[in-house]
């Protein structure tokens, strides 16, 4: 019985050894481990370019594990696009996942900046499943360097996979409200969010505007309410100098991101405290002004 059990997994250990080849950084040992597949006539799809593919890479996977850090992180993107490209999302998977080590071995353990313009330590941390390490990441490059959407969609992400759901939601609005089009909904953990861009993107179809309004329909919902956190107002009033009331926007586009930030700044006020204050007012007023069809709504909202 143990012996027909063995038998008949060998394919399956075989095709395990692959993988566990690519994710270990074994080239060498790709010749063998196809040679064993085929003989033991494990069918896959597009195996015969799978082979060839894996099999004249070699020496230039080799050459390239002694580059610099940075120029490793640029060759990993430029591998992942030829294996999406071939849509070998599997393979991609594993290989990945030992690029990605390498790279955070090599790199000094205070670095905060980009690796590459697309890839960040948070990510790289984030694909091992490091959500502690990638959300503190997403944390350093953000109070090191500058504000980032997409770093904040990481460091929410995380944060909810360890269950801290309140500071989650926090972040994960922020950087809605802050820069909805670089924020990356694919990493807010509420499915809601993505449903409405989505029908954003549908009922407009530009990319552009529906990101713009997105937070503004997301809030209206009452898929989320914007937590008091006066860290994160301060960054979106720092975006306007001396302060977001005088600000005179241009464009559709450019309008409804300041509305957004008045919006986030008004409800910050509101909800820290229950008194209504001047400042309170002007940004409710300053509301009104620049969109004024919108402000009626707003009222019935908070009013719920």
């Amino acid at each position: 019985m143990m012996e027909q059990l063995s038998i008949f997994d060998a394919p399956r250990l075989i095709l395990g050894d692959f993988y566990l080849a690519l994710e270990k950084g074994e080239w060498d040992s790709l010749p063998g481990i196809m040679d064993m597949l085929e003989q033991l006539g494990v069918k896959l799809d597009n195996w015969p370019e799978k082979r060839r593919f894996w099999l004249s890479r070699r020496a230039e996977l080799r050459q390239a594990e002694n580059l610099p850090v940075r120029e490793k992180g640029a060759f990993l993107e430029k591998f992942r696009q030829e294996l999406a490209a071939h849509n070998w999302m599997e393979e991609s998977l594993y290989f990945e996942k030992y690029w990605l080590r390498r790279i955070l071995k090599e790199l000094p353990v205070e670095e905060a900046d980009y690796i590459t313009p697309t890839l960040h330590l948070a990510d790289c941390y984030l694909k091992l499943g490091k959500y502690r390490k990638a959300a503190q990441a997403a944390e350093n490059y953000c109070a090191q360097k500058q504000e980032d959407a997409r770093l904040r969609s990481i460091q929410a992400y995380c944060l909810y996979k360890m269950n801290q759901l309140g500071r989650a939601t926090a972040t994960s609005v922020f950087a809605m409200f802050y820069d909805p089009f670089t924020a990356e909904p694919a990493y807010f953990y509420n499915p809601q969010l993505m449903e409405v861009l989505n029908e954003l993107r549908e009922q407009h179809g530009n990319e552009q505007k529906a990101r713009a309004i997105w937070p503004w329909e997301s809030w209206l919902r009452g898929i989320f309410e914007i937590p008091p956190s006066r860290e994160f107002a301060e960054k979106i009033e720092n975006l306007y100098t001396p302060s977001p009331i005088p600000f005179q926007p241009e464009g559709e586009i450019q309008t409804w991101t300041y509305f957004n930030h008045l919006l986030y700044l008004c409800e910050v006020k509101r909800r820290e405290s229950r008194r209504v204050t001047g400042r309170m007012i002007e940004l409710c007023s300053r509301m009104q002004q620049i969109r004024p069809e919108l402000y009626p709504f707003y009222l019935q909202r908070v009013d719920k």
